[in-house]
């Protein structure tokens, strides 16, 4: 049976299946950031109930709308995949969605992105890139691709060609994590910023590529229309103290912080017995939705032997102005932790999830959302 349980304060509510949207009991309106990394006016504080997530083992997947799939392969319109004599095998890291509802997919093994209509026909490549690629981001009518996390080379892409360059902040090249699309432009995820407190979703700068100097660093990261930024952090005082699965997720305006406290209860079942375990979570690909934050989560065992016995799972949150949304996402057929980035946002508002297969990438729709 799929389920969804949510706490929040004294109220608990039960809903009959995985991926139900929940109503929170307060508003949650974006408002604060975990960390402050520019001279910003203190605004007030207003604390949320925690709210707690069941992270259930047991549960069905949800079941999203099938949009396309695309082979891997040697012919142009198939994507790249790579095989290594120890350690994970490595396909297509990250997709995005342009305003046309068109596919762009960094195939970095072929070292160039793929460019699909919305029903999956092959429109064309740009490339060829400096290295394997990592991360796609849409801006407009811009495509930037991450060409190299370490070096920061960032391309844009022009006609058939990638255009890229080398994003410094300083005098050092700017390790950037992800491209994130904002209201506030092409904004990185980015790490090892001197002056910064890195907490669960490390740093965020703004980028004018195809200039090579990294921009300004920001409170968070943009929401809505640029005026209110989200981040999130470990908690100080966990509940779980065996494991790492509680945050404080902030989202900040002018005028007010919102914190809340969210805890993610890992649960596994022997035989007709079910019981919380330990948990490693990691809040993933952080995307703005309107006023709203997606993430990919991925909630493993933090004990080996667990891991072993009971596997781990990938949840989708989405937490902001909209009601709340927490389901379990389709597990790939094989073992996909070279693929970085699972989650896009349509220019509709659909969600967007790629799938690795055994033999190509599955796009889904999540039913339900833009139109």
């Amino acid at each position: 049976m799929r389920r969804a349980v949510v706490l929040m304060g004294v109220l608990s509510m039960a809903v009959g299946c995985t991926g139900s949207t929940v109503p929170p009991t307060s508003s949650p309106t974006p408002s604060s950031s975990a960390r402050s990394r520019v001279p910003t006016p203190t605004p007030s504080t207003d604390a949320l109930p925690a709210l707690t997530l069941l992270a259930d083992l047991g549960d069905e997947p949800a079941v999203w709308d099938r949009v396309t799939f695309i082979p891997f392969g040697n012919r142009p319109e198939q994507l790249g995949y790579k095989t290594f004599p120890t350690g994970p095998a490595s396909q297509p890291s990250a997709f995005a969605v342009a305003p046309d509802g068109s596919f762009w997919i960094d195939d970095r093994w072929k070292r160039r992105v793929g460019h699909y209509s919305p029903s999956g026909v092959f429109l064309g490549t740009a490339g060829q890139l400096e290295h394997p690629g990592w991360d796609l981001a849409i801006v407009g009518d811009e495509v930037f691709v991450l060409v190299d996390q370490s070096s920061g080379t960032v391309g844009t892409v022009e006609g058939t060609k990638v255009k890229q360059a080398e994003v410094t902040y300083g005098k050092d090249p700017l390790f950037i994590v992800q491209l994130i699309p904002t209201a506030r432009g092409l904004v990185a995820e980015a790490t090892g910023i001197a002056g910064t407190r890195p907490g669960e979703l490390e740093t965020f700068v703004r980028l004018d590529v195809p200039s090579s100097i990294g921009g300004e660093v920001l409170s968070g990261l943009p929401l809505g229309r640029g005026d209110v930024s989200f981040d999130a952090a470990r908690s100080e005082d966990p509940v779980h103290p065996h494991g790492d699965q509680d945050f404080d997720l902030t989202f900040t305006s002018p005028e007010v912080t919102q914190a809340q406290p969210i805890q993610f209860d890992l649960i596994v079942h022997d035989g007709h017995q079910e019981r919380s375990i330990p948990a490693e979570v990691g809040l993933l690909e952080p995307l703005p939705m309107g006023d709203d934050v997606l993430m990919y989560v991925r909630v493993a065992p933090a004990r080996p032997d667990d891991a072993d016995t009971y596997g781990d799972g990938r949840w989708l949150l989405r937490v902001g102005r909209s009601p709340l949304l927490w389901e379990r996402l389709p597990d790939p057929d094989t073992t996909d932790e070279l693929h970085h980035r699972h989650v896009a946002v349509g220019p509709d508002g659909a969600i967007y999830l790629m799938v690795t297969k055994k033999n190509g990438m599955l796009i889904l729709r999540r039913p339900g959302t833009g139109g």
